[in-house]
């Protein structure tokens, strides 16, 4: 037996020590290890450790703050985007929620990139500016999902995804991406967007969001024709909705006499932001007898030039002339 365990002041060194590696264990077992090694104050608090006890661990390196409300019994940084989600609302306060593209990511959003946490508070919440988070203020905030990390519902954390992106075509993106991974039921988002209020995105979002939610029909309302005619084209020979075998629709337009057909894809085909530019480079591979060209349908509402040019120019190939 070692002189330090046979004093009392060795007996006390022991047992604080025993103490600590089954407080840290409780910490672990009930907090930690279901919050990516993350745990904030308050919960310590409620679990019955002293800020004594809090400090020892900090001071001793075994804990680590990564934020201002936020500990790390794991590393020094944070790993993994929902230990940034969590540092986020639990630094920001005033009981802040996920919400927009952040709500969307949490919820399982794929193939989409954001550096930017984006978190909502109510009006005249209390809270905290944090690097890294943008807080959202609003009037009327709505439901809350409270299991795991808080967060706004899908239908609505779409609508502000795409009320709060950077362009439109980003906007759409998220829309169109959030339903085809079933990540929002279609009829559910344009129930949402009708109860939405002021935004400064409504001239663009009342075409994309029915595009996005209603499918075929949405489609079956885009008069390629009408743009058409105003570059003065020939009428199209047909200009119907079809059905894939896989249920994605698309609007097909034919101009028979010049080899030409083009289908309107619907936001079902709408996989990332490169769907755009994907299809008019492929469009730009397009030539000769029976050309084809595709056109995402968001891009008849957000960009339409660069695609109907290329229309145009197929159809010069084909032998028609203005």
């Amino acid at each position: 037996m070692s002189a330090e365990s046979s004093t009392p002041f060795g007996d006390h060194l022991r047992h604080r020590r025993e103490r600590g590696l089954v407080r840290r264990q409780r910490v672990h077992e009930e907090l930690a290890d279901h919050q990516d090694n993350l745990v904030s104050p308050a919960q310590l608090a409620q679990l019955g450790l002293t800020y004594d006890e809090v400090r020892a661990e900090l001071d001793a390196g075994r804990w680590h703050r990564v934020g201002r409300k936020t500990i790390s019994t794991g590393g020094p940084s944070l790993v993994g985007q929902d230990a940034a989600f969590r540092r986020a609302v639990w630094d920001v306060g005033g009981a802040a929620c996920l919400d927009g593209v952040s709500s969307l990511l949490a919820w399982g959003l794929q193939k989409w990139d954001e550096e930017t946490v984006h978190v909502s508070v109510e009006a005249g919440a209390r809270y905290h500016h944090t690097g890294g988070v943008r807080v959202h203020v609003l009037r009327r905030r709505g439901a809350v999902v409270s299991a795991g990390i808080p967060r706004t519902p899908p239908d609505v954390a779409s609508l502000r995804a795409a009320m709060w992106a950077r362009s439109d075509r980003a906007a759409a993106t998220l829309l169109a991406m959030a339903v085809q991974q079933r990540l929002v039921e279609p009829g559910r988002l344009l129930r949402a967007w009708r109860d939405v209020g002021r935004c400064h995105r409504r001239a663009v979002l009342d075409k994309v969001v029915p595009l996005v939610a209603d499918g075929a029909q949405a489609l079956s309302e885009i008069d390629f024709a009408e743009l058409g005619r105003s570059r003065g084209w020939p009428e199209p020979d047909r200009q119907v909705v079809v059905r894939t075998v896989r249920g994605r629709p698309y609007l097909d337009v034919r101009f028979t006499a010049y080899g030409v057909i083009v289908e309107v894809n619907g936001v079902q085909h709408y996989e990332s932001l490169a769907t755009m530019d994907d299809a008019l480079r492929r469009n730009n591979h397009a030539a000769g007898a029976g050309t084809a060209l595709e056109i995402p349908a968001v891009a008849l509402t957000l960009a339409p030039q660069s695609f109907l040019d290329q229309v145009e120019a197929a159809l010069h190939r084909g032998g028609w002339h203005r």
